[in-house]
Formats: structure tokens, C-alpha cells, sequence
């Protein structure tokens, strides 16, 4: 039976050179950064049990992996693929703790599934990449802290400057809000979903919204105002200071803001600031919570999230672990750098050697050891029996800045004829002093 293409399924994609090449270094990139702060690699399976995914319930549609040889005899266990890393991270510390030192610092790279309807240009696909780093064992602010610069210097790292924003907040002090604004315990989640709306709607649709919540019109207009606090560390957390006064259920939440907005002055993290309106994850993060955005590319939303999980680990039925982290949605960052006309820094120039006889292809692989040598890529035309000309176009299509042509009077005479596919100026040079490329 013969083959034919499908094409690829919806939110699937196939990635070109140009985009595995930003890919690829942007991977690096960011790896290099988790392994200045002590970050340990690991890897977990794509596939997990369904049971370890979900648990009892899980917000995402999972895939799920039937053998197919199982499948026809009916024996097969129900496996998923992963939709995140982070419940693979808490089965993996369940799994390996007599082999690990807590606090564990762990980093991890590779693709995740989710069915859901893809939205292409916003970089939302059903397979993507993601990119975590994650400190299990700490409930110590100072684990929050680390993650929050860690992410500084990665978006640092990755973008050459400070045009993003990292914009954070605690659970704990969203928890205050019913104390705060008079309305019952059991609507603080109906009442954070509507908060978390605040940049979608208009203010009066966001009061009217948090009055149907629970709130008297009152409450509903200063919970709004809350919400629409944000800015630099410290002038936000004395603004917070005022609205909770001596609260004691506030009393845990302002001091981790105090210790992480002191630490973000000693360390000049100007692009850190607190947000009210950030609110993720309802049923899932327990204290400090991220979101990055870049400046050049907001409609991206956010490139890079994350926060405080403590109940996670103790789901799988085994002692609590408190656990802080982040992930980089690496195809998203991937498309909003592309709308930005992003470009590799300081990219290696790339030079193609082409052959005008076969009686030259030993000579022309020793030109291309020789260009390697000094840091260049380099490739030998191998296609065949083909003009120069069109070797001069396959070099074109591939982008390349240098092309070397070699025959049999260039092997002779221990030569090489380069020339600037840019700029155009070709020039012989002998090949033991090539050295301006």
C-alpha cells in the first residue's frame, strides 16, 4: 500500500531551518541561564499513566496512547500523553526521592499535548515546547525569589535588553479579599475569575460583574480599584499595606511581598513589578504567582508563567512538598520574537565551498576543515554534476554569506576563490591564509 500526505494534523506543525535554528538557541540559550543558578537537568516520559495526569480531574483535553497490538487484544492500561511538566516533576521526585537532595532544583526541556483549538498566530499549538525550571522542598520565600530573578536573567539573556515585564503577585493576599471586601468565602472564586477579566472588559462592566459576584456596589468599585494596582515593588506593597492595615490574615502575604520587594531593589530587577490583576491557576497555586510580557509584543500574552504549587506533590498521596516554578512557552516565545523580526546575536557566518569538477571534491573538503577551523560553518556542495551557476543559486536560497569555488587550477595552486554574497567582492587567496572571513 501506497503512502500519501495528510499534511500535518490541526495545531501540529512541522518547523523549517530557519525556525529549529531560533529554536535550538533559544533552548540553549535558556538552559545555560538555569545552569548558573544551580539548576540540575532531568527527563520524564512523554507517556504517563492517565491516572498520574489527571488525578481526579484535569482542566486539559488529554491524548491518549494505545499500543496497537493492545488495542486489539483489549489488555492495554490507559496512557496519556503529557500535557505539562510539572505533574510528571511530582511523580518523578515520589519516585526517586531516596536519589535526590531537597531542596531539589531540577530544569526540564521537551514537548507537551493538549486537545484544544489551536490559535496559530498566537503561537498556540496542540503540540509545543516547553521549558521549566522548578525548586521542590522550600516553602521559603526565597525559593520564590530565585525563580522570579532566574526568570529575569533568562528574558535578559534571550532578548539583549529589558523590554519585558514580569509582572507577579500572591495567592495568599487574594485570599484576604473576602475579609477585605465584605462578601462570603465561598465566592472568591466566582469573584477572581471576574477579576481576572479586568483587561477584557470596561470598568463598569467589571464593578457590574463583581456585584452579580456577591460584592454591594461599594465593595464592587474598591475590589475593582484594588485590582488595577500595580507598579514598582515597593510603592505598591505600602499601598497594600494601607488598604489591609494590621489584618492578620494579611500578615503572611505582606511579608513575603516586603521580603521579595526589598531583595528586588538590592538586585536593580527594575523590570519586576506587582500586579493585583494577576491572578492564575484558581485550583492549582497556593502564594506567589508570574507572568511575563513583552514589550514589543503584547498580544502574545504572556511568554513565560508560573508560580507557587504546594499541594501538588502530596496529591500522589505521600508526605507535602512545597514546589515553585516557571515554564517557558518556548513555540509562543518563538512567534512573538518572529513578529519583532528577531534575529540569532551574533550568529556565525556560514560559507559553502562549491566544486566546478569532480576531481576536486578531496580538495574541497579540506578547504571546508580549513574554514571550520577558524569558526565558520561550512558546507560542500554535494548535489552532482551541476553548473556553477546553479550552485551559486542553492547557496543563494540557503542564505549563505561566503561562497568558495574550487577547481582544478585552485587545487593546483593551493588557492581558493571566495566571494561576499553580500557585498559581492570575490578575491583568490591561498588556502593555508585564509583568515578574514
Amino acid at each position: 500500500m501506497k503512502r500519501r500526505s495528510l499534511g500535518t494534523p490541526s495545531g501540529f506543525r512541522d518547523l523549517l531551518s530557519e525556525d529549529a535554528n531560533i529554536k535550538s538557541w533559544l533552548v540553549k540559550t535558556i538552559s545555560d541561564v538555569y545552569k548558573k543558578w544551580g539548576f540540575l537537568p532531568i527527563e520524564t516520559p512523554l507517556v504517563e499513566f492517565t491516572e498520574t495526569l489527571a488525578g481526579e480531574v484535569t482542566d486539559f483535553n488529554l491524548y491518549s496512547v494505545i499500543p496497537s497490538k493492545e488495542r486489539q487484544t483489549g489488555s492495554a492500561k490507559s496512557l496519556s500523553l503529557r500535557f505539562d511538566q510539572t505533574v510528571p516533576l511530582a511523580r518523578f521526585v515520589v519516585d526517586n526521592m531516596d536519589k535526590i537532595a531537597l531542596p531539589f532544583k531540577r530544569y526540564v526541556y521537551g514537548p507537551v499535548f493538549r486537545g484544544e483549538t489551536a490559535q496559530i498566530e498566537r503561537g498556540r499549538y496542540r503540540q509545543f515546547d516547553q521549558l521549566d525550571v522548578d525548586i521542590v522542598g522550600s516553602s521559603n520565600i526565597a525559593s520564590d525569589i530565585e525563580i522570579l530573578l532566574c526568570m529575569r536573567d533568562t528574558m535578559r539573556s534571550v532578548l539583549g535588553d529589558d523590554s519585558f515585564i514580569i509582572r507577579t503577585n500572591t495567592r495568599k493576599l487574594l485570599n484576604c479579599l473576602p475579609v477585605l471586601f465584605n462578601f462570603s468565602e465561598a465566592n472568591l472564586r466566582a469573584v477572581l475569575i471576574e477579576l481576572d477579566k479586568r483587561d477584557k472588559v470596561t470598568a463598569e462592566s467589571l464593578i457590574s460583574s463583581l456585584t452579580g459576584a456577591g460584592l454591594k456596589s461599594t465593595d464592587a468599585e474598591k475590589l475593582a480599584e484594588f485590582g488595577s494596582i500595580s507598579g514598582k515593588p515597593i510603592d505598591v506593597l505600602e499601598k497594600i499595606k494601607n488598604i489591609c492595615g494590621n489584618l492578620p490574615e494579611a500578615a503572611e502575604a505582606i511579608s513575603d511581598l516586603e521580603i521579595t520587594a526589598n531583595t528586588l531593589v538590592s538586585c536593580n530587577a527594575t523590570e519586576i513589578m506587582f500586579d493585583m490583576s494577576i491572578i492564575r491557576g484558581l485550583g492549582y497555586y497556593t502564594g506567589m504567582v508570574f507572568e511575563t510580557n513583552l514589550v514589543n509584543a503584547p498580544q502574545f500574552g504572556s511568554v513565560y508563567s508560573g508560580g507557587r504549587y504546594d499541594g501538588l506533590v502530596a496529591s500522589f498521596g505521600v508526605q507535602p512538598l512545597p514546589a515553585v516554578g516557571s515554564s517557558v512557552g518556548v513555540d509562543r516565545l518563538i512567534a512573538a520574537l518572529q513578529s519583532m523580526n528577531f534575529k540569532i546575536p551574533g550568529e556565525a557566518k556560514k560559507a559553502i565551498v562549491l566544486i566546478q569538477d569532480s576531481v576536486v571534491i578531496d580538495y574541497a573538503f579540506q578547504v571546508a576543515d580549513k574554514v571550520r577551523s577558524l569558526g565558520i560553518t561550512c558546507e560542500v556542495y554535494t548535489g552532482g554534476k551541476k553548473k556553477l551557476g546553479d550552485q551559486f543559486a542553492y547557496a543563494d536560497k540557503l542564505n549563505y554569506d561566503f561562497t568558495i569555488v574550487v577547481g582544478p587550477n585552485e587545487m593546483q595552486n593551493g588557492t581558493v576563490n571566495i566571494k561576499n554574497q553580500k557585498t559581492k567582492v570575490q578575491e583568490t587567496m591561498v588556502l593555508s591564509e585564509i583568515n578574514f572571513i
